[in-house]
């Protein structure tokens, strides 16, 4: 969907703050804060998807303007020295990293562990004390920009 029917439907479901990460690239940011603060309704915040092959690494969700500097100095290390993304990401200062549910590294203070829906199943049984507080709901979307 695009983003303004991204914002509509989530302003008319009662959500107040929404993340939108671009798969290695932050280039919807600025459009999505745009478009939210029109919109009135729904806070935006910002981050991106970190993929390698196709495969999700973890997310990263800038807390401010100097979380999406970090990420984005981050990625383009990596893209103009051609390094392969890393399966854990440095202590960002200013950002969150949530990776995906049955990440097995250790979490730092501002990691958190992100379960879809289909995934609710692999915690019945399970002793999840060490982890309730670091579990995220993963609820993607995908957005369509036009080009």
């Amino acid at each position: 969907m695009s983003i303004n029917k991204l914002i509509k439907e989530a302003s008319a479901r009662g959500v107040t703050r929404m993340v939108l990460t671009d798969v290695n690239n932050s280039t919807g940011v600025m459009e999505f804060i745009r478009k939210c603060r029109k919109s009135e309704s729904i806070i935006p915040l910002c981050g991106i998807e970190f993929r390698r092959d196709k495969k999700l690494l973890y997310i990263c969700i800038s807390r401010n303007r100097e979380g999406m500097r970090e990420l984005n100095e981050f990625l383009t290390e990596h893209n103009l020295e051609k390094k392969v993304l890393p399966d854990q990401p440095p202590l960002f200062r200013h950002a969150f990293v949530v990776y995906p549910f049955g990440h097995e590294g250790t979490l730092a203070p501002n990691d958190f562990l992100g379960i879809r829906a289909d995934e609710l199943h692999l915690l019945y049984n399970k002793d999840i004390t060490d982890i309730k507080n670091k579990l995220l709901v993963l609820q993607p979307v995908v957005c369509i920009r036009p080009h």
